[in-house]
């Protein structure tokens, strides 16, 4: 949750990836609840969507978010 503190990305990455995170928890609090193989592979695959989903909610934050953010403050300062 730091990075849109030091610029790395924007507000709207937060709004992104918070229900990542929030699914990536569950799953692993079910692994903590159910020590079994099948918690674990669950948990496994989970990681693995994870991190491509976080890796696309950068990609749209980066490229999409921010030049929608920029094309409105040009509107506003040049208008």
């Amino acid at each position: 949750m730091a990075a849109p503190l030091t610029g790395v990305t924007s507000l709207g990455f937060v709004g992104l990836s918070i229900p990542l995170n929030f699914w990536l928890m569950l799953k692993s609090i079910k692994f903590y609840r159910q020590t079994n193989s099948n918690s674990a592979h669950h948990l496994y695959k989970c990681s693995l969507y994870y991190i491509l989903l976080i890796s696309l909610a950068l990609i749209v934050d980066r490229k999409v978010l921010t030049k929608l953010s920029l094309e409105k403050y040009d509107n506003i300062l040049y208008a």
